[in-house]
């Protein structure tokens, strides 16, 4: 059942994964005991789950189970210890401890690379993660160095069209726009879209994710009208896969706001920034609070 769950997750089917994950540990508990090795990849997706929900204390406190069986299980520092910790820095990334999120993703790199070799997809993955936030630190050289040899590693590993090219082809793009490079930036962000339509299809979170990219572009280049489909549809994905009240809604929002200001239409500038408030209450108590996940739409 967790293999199903954990397909389900891969899809962005949110809820059925979560329904399946919690089935799946019910019942390894029952028959392993709630200590058991086996228990710990159940409760890393079943967190991970709840890290997409936005349930963070949830997704801790499973996050943090899983590490401590997982350390348990060995004398060793294994692969499943690093995929454990490669979710949880997503956590940490989602609440804003970059350092805790550096601190699991490094540990991870390091253990994939000892058990795994240095061409395993988990290896590019976990640099896609170091890439971006180190892009989200402004540290753009050290991002550059870390998304282009996650690139490598993914397409040799999976091959050029994998959807697991996606994330870090739009995170070298981001690294580019944020430098002003806007005719760099715009064919991987082009081509990640690309991937994610042919991969995943036009409903799926990582989809918006990748639209996300190509309106901040449009935006950042005054191309108004076409900003504003872009970013229009990506909240429609979103919403639809979240829900409204969603942190990752909030995200969005947020950037369709700075373009409302920017052509001067103030008053739906403060509705927008009305609605990102209550998100924002909503999900950790007070406005302005929240931090955005500038990882949001990837995993394991």
């Amino acid at each position: 059942m967790q293999g199903l769950g954990a397909l389900y997750l891969e899809l962005g089917r949110v809820q059925e994964a979560e329904r399946v994950l919690q089935q799946a540990l019910e019942i390894r508990e029952d028959a392993l005991g709630k200590t058991h090795p086996a228990l710990s990849l159940v409760l890393t997706d079943l967190g991970e789950v709840h890290r997409i929900c936005a349930r963070y204390a949830k997704a801790n406190g499973l996050l943090d189970r899983a590490v401590a069986i997982a350390e348990g299980a060995s004398s060793s520092e294994g692969a499943q210890l690093a995929m454990v910790l490669s979710t949880r820095g997503m956590l940490h990334c989602s609440r804003g401890l970059f350092r805790e999120a550096e601190s699991d993703w490094t540990r991870a790199l390091r253990i994939f690379e000892t058990e795994l070799g240095r061409e395993h997809k988990y290896i590019g993955e976990v640099l896609t993660r170091l890439g971006a936030l180190n892009r989200s630190l402004q540290r753009y050289s050290e991002a550059e160095r870390m998304l282009k040899r996650s690139l490598a590693v993914l397409e040799n590993a999976a091959g050029p069209g994998s959807w697991r090219l996606a994330a870090p082809l739009g995170r070298l793009g981001g690294v580019y726009a944020a430098q002003g490079d806007c005719a760099a930036a715009e064919p991987l962000f082009q081509r990640s879209l690309a991937i994610a339509d042919h991969a995943l299809g036009r409903s799926h979170p990582q989809y918006a994710a990748m639209l996300r990219n190509l309106a901040d572009l449009r935006r950042t280049q005054k191309s108004w009208q076409e900003a504003e489909r872009l970013y229009l549809e990506t909240l429609a994905i979103a919403e639809k896969a979240y829900g409204p009240s969603h942190p990752t809604v909030a995200a969005y929002l947020s950037e369709y706001r700075c373009l409302l200001e920017a052509t001067k239409r103030k008053k739906e500038a403060k509705e927008i920034a009305a609605r990102i408030r209550e998100i924002e209450l909503a999900s950790s108590g007070s406005p302005g609070n929240h931090t955005v996940d500038v990882l949001a739409l990837e995993r394991r």
